[in-house]
């Protein structure tokens, strides 16, 4: 995962470079697209740095002049993340923080306007490495997984419950706002664990696995099924590319 540090005046150009790594198969954060309404921004920010593989840092003169930025930069040092400088507004290198001036800046206009974003993204690439196939599920993933659970409640109503080992979201119907969250919060796991109960539709159990999916990689992602439901939620996962297991329970 990528952790993009911008200026939110530059938010345009920076959504189309993350755009194209996202195409390219990285997953990336933008507090912008991440964070919850009323959550604390420097714990957010703690967590999805201590999620993240490397930081871009995308240079302007606003972003040179915002103290968010900065406290943004000073974390990632202290994790020791790499740091790959892009230059989306032609400000003078002389201006650059101490901490990257050192670094190599990328410069979109470097690159044709209609390219920029691409061309830009797959130098990125090419400076952190191509994203690594995801390992398979393992057990030992248990303990530190996002997990999930979906439940019917009668009426057709179904219920949406999560919780990791940093966050407990209590159940909510199942719906675009929980399913929201529940990416949200998997945008901060490294893996994740769908268990339903019996009677749970199958298009419902997709919905969210597709969304975990999205967000993880099928590879990080596993369904918890009941064994009254395995005949069709069993094939669902092997479509999915999920792994699965079966439990007795109701």
């Amino acid at each position: 995962m990528l952790f993009f540090s911008y200026s939110r005046g530059n938010l345009v150009v920076v959504r189309s470079v993350a755009a194209e790594l996202r195409r390219l198969g990285y997953r990336t954060w933008l507090d912008l697209e991440n964070l919850r309404p009323g959550e604390r921004w420097r714990d957010a920010i703690e967590r999805a740095l201590a999620a993240s593989d490397a930081m871009v840092f995308c240079l302007s003169r606003l972003s040179i002049e915002s103290a968010w930025t900065s406290v943004e930069l000073e974390a990632a040092r202290r994790r020791g993340l790499p740091v790959v400088p892009l230059n989306v507004d032609g400000v003078a290198i002389d201006t650059l923080p101490p901490a990257l001036q050192s670094l190599h800046v990328l410069t979109m206009s470097e690159f044709a306007p209609d390219q920029a974003p691409r061309r830009a993204a797959q130098s990125i690439a090419r400076s952190v490495g191509r994203p690594a196939p995801e390992p398979a599920w393992s057990d030992g993933d248990a303990s530190n997984a996002l997990l999930a659970r979906l439940k019917p409640e009668g009426g057709g109503r179904i219920s949406l419950g999560w919780r990791s080992p940093l966050w407990q979201s209590p159940p909510a119907p199942l719906g675009a706002e929980s399913l929201s969250e529940l990416a949200r919060a998997a945008d901060e796991a490294r893996a994740a664990e769908l268990g339903t109960e019996a009677g749970v539709p199958v298009a419902a159990v997709a919905a969210v696995l597709g969304a975990l999916v999205c967000r993880l990689g099928a590879g990080r992602v596993r369904l918890d099924a009941p064994a009254a439901d395995a005949a069709t939620l069993g094939p669902l996962a092997d479509m999915l590319g999920v792994s699965s297991r079966i439990h007795p329970g109701p």
